[in-house]
């Protein structure tokens, strides 16, 4: 135990709705992380606990409850508009920043805006002063907000998918490294292990290639062999697409997990014009399905418009609007993206559903403007876009790349917005 500290960190949480679902994922998700290699002998992070509070106005805190907050090196607050309104919460925020752990504090937004959704002991005021042409001192009080790990997303099911991303953030808070240096080393390790299975792989398919050749080298069915290997390993690929979800479907953690990699290959084929990826028959693989969800229908729909086929796309857009309700705004935008940018200009696109009068009016944005680069840089995924927008400094000011619509087609612009400000709500495209 590091000085005494009994927990490594306690999540507090009100105990309704999707916060103690996010609580114990989040317990859960850090518990099971591993540090990479030469990162072990640190601080330990793997002790947690979870308070649920009631969030009743006249809720009581017991002895037992400060007692496990003394206990815990850090706190971890899962806060939706229900936790901003609960005393309670407040008030175990103020006992352990009493305790001179004020920076040990590390908020978990899983709903609504910041402003509504964390508790008041969260804000830090500060004065700013300054002497304006005149010579007078001039003071101004700044409300600034903490940061945090931010899991918003259209439904519980992406938020538990993010929060299993960015659980890195929250471990490298714990261990006190920097955030970025954690990530780098937990990404090498993961491509390590990628590089490890697909470098097997390959080597099957080279010893099966060499197998085949040696089996019909200088033979009259030469051309016809090469053909049939090109079928066979198209076949394969189609296979593993289509089935192995299914085949992992007694392990419920395990099916997004070969989900994601299964879209994310295909993606990749797309984007590096593997000649494979143009033969593959993709039809049924990107049915609509009675079962999807808003997700699974965009999903479908932008690799229909990486395979060409933008115009059958265009039905699967129009239900994943509607299942998730973004609205006509999003629609309208969504069918300009479709028909008149290709994935090789633009990969993705994020499409602002709603957005502040303040930051609108500051900015010139407005609901219906997808954002497509940041810094120039293209993401091809939500994730990338929060990966990158989170590695950023918050007041730093940066240049986002916007297509507008503009009467039947998109207009591309350039916009200028403080990093931080990049947390409008927002769909893929």
């Amino acid at each position: 135990m590091e000085s005494g500290y009994y927990y490594d960190f306690c999540i507090l949480a009100i105990n309704s709705g999707f916060d103690p679902v996010a609580a114990e994922a989040l317990k859960k998700e850090v518990e099971s992380f591993r540090l990479p290699k030469g990162m072990e002998h640190g601080l330990s992070y793997h002790r947690a606990t979870t308070l649920l509070l009631s969030g009743n106005s006249n809720e009581v805190i017991s002895d037992e409850i400060k007692g496990i907050i003394c206990r815990s090196r850090w706190l971890v607050i899962v806060c939706s508009e229900k936790t901003r309104a609960s005393p309670a919460m407040s008030q175990l925020i103020l006992y352990f920043s009493g305790l001179g752990r004020k920076a040990n504090i590390l908020p978990l937004l899983v709903e609504g805006e910041p402003s509504r959704s964390f508790p008041e002991p969260l804000f830090e005021k500060r004065v700013l002063s300054w002497i304006d042409e005149d010579g007078q001192e001039r003071r101004i009080t700044e409300t600034v907000e903490p940061l945090a790990v931010d899991i918003r997303a259209e439904g519980p099911k992406i938020s538990l998918r993010l929060l299993r991303h960015l659980r890195v953030k929250v471990v490298a808070a714990l261990i006190g490294v920097p955030y970025d240096t954690l990530e780098r080393r937990h990404f090498k390790r993961t491509r390590r292990r990628l590089l490890t299975t697909a470098a097997v792989l390959v080597s099957v398919l080279v010893l099966a290639g060499s197998f085949f050749a040696y089996m019909w080298l200088n033979t009259e069915r030469q051309l016809y062999i090469a053909v049939q290997k090109a079928q066979i390993s198209k076949d394969l690929l189609t296979e593993i697409c289509s089935e192995y979800p299914g085949r992992f479907s007694h392990i419920p953690d395990a099916v997004p997990v070969i989900e994601d990699i299964l879209l994310d290959s295909l993606e990749q084929l797309k984007v590096a014009g593997s000649v494979i990826f143009e033969k593959l028959d993709l039809d049924d693989l990107l049915l609509p399905d009675a079962g999807d969800d808003a997700r699974s229908l965009l999903v479908k729909g932008m690799l229909l418009r990486y395979t060409g086929k933008s115009r059958d796309a265009e039905p699967l857009y129009e239900q994943a609007c509607m299942a998730a309700s973004y609205g006509q705004a999003y629609l309208d935008s969504a069918l300009l993206f479709l028909r008149h940018t290709s994935p090789e200009a633009w990969p993705s696109g994020l499409c602002i559903l709603s957005i502040h009068e303040d930051q609108a009016r500051e900015y010139g944005l407005s609901p219906g403007d997808i954002i497509v680069a940041i810094e120039g840089y293209k993401f091809r995924s939500m994730e990338q876009f929060c990966i990158l927008r989170d590695s950023l400094d918050p007041s730093k000011t940066i240049g986002i790349t916007v297509l507008r619509p503009a009467g039947d087609g998109l207009k591309e612009k350039q916009f200028k917005i403080k990093a931080g400000d990049l947390d409008f709500e927002m769909a893929e495209m």
